[in-house]
């Protein structure tokens, strides 16, 4: 796991998937359904949604991270190119929706309590709504049960700043998408955090092995979501330097 250069959504998604794959590689068979048994799923739910959820968390990080970078504008910087700003705040977007999704699907796989909580709980973040109002329902969006509609003030999408202006009737409201994004990733990585940590003492025996060393790798997660720095040494050890 690359604790210096992935992001902590990455190091997340891997472990997520390093979880899948000892679980998997324990006492092996080439039997779904036996599969399946092992990681106590609801019948009609095939294992491979578990790694489908860390693909689809490790591709999304990537346009993510693409907007973290270059923001709306993108890394050519040709003027006038209203068509890719508008591409990527709608890329941008439906990403953040996608990894909520993966969150909330994670929570019913692994039968983890409070999801009904945790879903609301996002639904609540402004970039959702914000997500909602003019990547989805911008037509037909229900606020305090009444539909209304929604759309995107240009000149904020031409100036290329990370702050846009959505209008609705003749109310105009701001957001600094950046600022609503950091604020999706902090509620993203603690929520894929718990799952990791209450998956991984779920489905482990206390003193094998493996559990020692997936709870390593949360409690290392843990460290850079503090803002602390955790690198790898070149045999394979991690460090960790604490801000107090």
């Amino acid at each position: 796991m690359d604790f210096k250069n992935d992001t902590i959504t990455e190091n997340l998604a891997l472990l997520i998937n390093k979880i899948y794959s000892k679980k998997i590689s324990r006492n092996y068979v080439d039997d779904p359904q036996k599969i399946n048994a092992k990681f106590g799923l609801d019948q009609g739910v095939n294992h491979e949604i578990i790694q489908a959820c860390y693909w689809a968390l490790q591709d999304t990080e990537l346009a993510i991270s693409e907007f973290f970078e270059f923001g709306l504008q993108g890394p050519t910087r040709i003027n006038g190119n209203f068509g890719e700003k508008y591409l990527r705040l709608f890329g941008l977007l439906n990403a953040v929706n996608i990894q909520k999704g993966c969150a909330i699907q994670l929570y019913e796989i692994f039968k983890i309590p409070n999801k009904k909580m945790v879903k609301s709980k996002f639904s609540e973040l402004e970039i959702i709504k914000l997500r909602n109002k003019i990547g989805s329902h911008n037509l037909d969006y229900k606020l305090d049960g009444i539909k209304d509609y929604f759309r995107i003030s240009r000149p904020t999408i031409e100036s290329g700043s990370n702050e846009i202006h959505v209008l609705c009737k003749d109310k105009l409201t701001k957001y600094d998408i950046r600022v609503l994004l950091k604020e999706f990733k902090h509620e993203l990585n603690s929520e894929l955090l718990h799952v990791c940590g209450s998956t991984v003492n779920k489905l482990f025996a206390e003193d094998s092995k493996d559990r020692k060393e997936l709870i390593n790798d949360v409690e290392l997660i843990n460290e850079r979501m503090k803002g602390n720095i955790v690198w790898n040494f070149l045999d394979g050890d991690e460090g960790v330097i604490k801000f107090v």
